[in-house]
């Protein structure tokens, strides 16, 4: 809200202060609010299902020998579970 005071100048005979408080609407806050706490969850959600099938690829490219490629999933895997973190803290924060 911004409050502040200016002088209007009025056809009628005389001038006086007006104070404008702009109210604005914030119909649609409450909305998005919720909206990005559901996104929240699902995406944190959907992360997990893809960390699940990155998993499974570890476990076959370990069976075939293929230790480097297992190495570099299994850090994409911590960094999605990195990422989930940040996407509930973002959510603690949502809801405050």
């Amino acid at each position: 809200m911004h409050d502040h005071e200016h002088t209007h100048t009025h056809t009628h005979p005389h001038e006086h202060e007006h104070d404008h408080g702009h109210a604005h609407s914030h119909e649609g806050e409450g909305k998005d609010i919720e909206i990005l706490g559901l996104l929240l969850d699902h995406w944190a959600d959907h992360n997990q299902e893809h960390a699940k099938e990155y998993k499974n690829w570890v476990d076959k490219m370990n069976a075939v020998g293929k230790t480097e490629v297992s190495k570099a999933i299994e850090e994409a895997i911590a960094l999605i579970g990195q990422a989930d973190e940040h996407l509930m803290e973002a959510k603690k924060a949502l809801i405050k």
